[in-house]
């Protein structure tokens, strides 16, 4: 009979279980926690900025400008990286909760904003026809803003659900980086929700500069990506 090596199975178990719940626990306190607050009090900051008596059109605006600015610095960090000559993994805890924290918002978003302008969430979709009882989908602008913030929202929903370990064991390391790159549309569709919003609701030049400025960075970030993978 030969001798055993290594510990134990349990044990192994343990120790795995253990590093798992430490990660989890630093997760929490040093990337949740701080998000969680810096999320909340820009959101109230930039609300307060609009200077609205209404306190739903306060979060909905602030929520919606947070949102955008963490979609922004999440595409930036692969950027970064490149242009340090940095290893760019698959994921990173800090990339993948900063992430988190942009669907969270986004939703968070999309769930006050259905409050703010005709009381009542169907409203935003649908409009009733003169005469009649039917309702018809909207062809307005004021519909197509809200068919691409909803379209942002499940965009979010679906990065969310998949941003964990178990769905990369699931559909592979390629797979899931396939499905991370929906963050791509989710930008691209919150920029456009943004912009349409500006207009239906002539929100102040100092708005406007706000979301330019991050579209702006946005195109030289992602000009700056592709300009480092050509580079040798």
């Amino acid at each position: 009979m030969g001798w055993q090596v290594g510990p134990p199975a349990a044990l192994k178990r343990f120790a795995r279980a253990r590093m798992k719940l430490g990660r989890l626990t630093r997760r929490l306190l040093v990337h949740h926690l701080p998000l969680a607050v810096i999320s909340i009090a820009a959101a109230w900051a930039i609300g307060q900025g609009t200077a609205s008596p209404d306190i739903k059109f306060r979060w909905s605006m602030g929520t919606a400008y947070v949102a955008s600015l963490q979609l922004a610095v999440v595409l930036s960090i692969g950027t970064w990286n490149l242009l340090l000559r940095r290893s760019n993994p698959v994921s990173s805890d800090f990339r993948r909760d900063l992430g988190i924290w942009a669907g969270l918002t986004c939703l968070a978003h999309t769930l006050i904003g259905w409050q703010v302008h005709m009381g009542h969430m169907w409203l935003y979709f649908f409009k009733s026809r003169e005469g009649a009882e039917a309702w018809a989908l909207r062809a307005d602008f004021f519909g197509w803003a809200n068919y691409v913030g909803l379209a942002a929202a499940l965009a979010a929903m679906v990065l969310l659900v998949s941003s964990n370990d178990f769905s990369i064991r699931v559909v592979g390391r390629t797979g899931w980086k396939n499905l991370q790159r929906l963050a791509y549309l989710l930008v691209a569709l919150t920029i456009a929700h943004g912009l349409m919003y500006q207009v239906i609701e002539k929100r102040a030049l100092v708005w406007i500069a706000v979301l330019g400025t991050i579209v702006g960075w946005l195109l030289a970030v992602q000009w700056a990506g592709v300009t480092a993978r050509r580079s040798p």
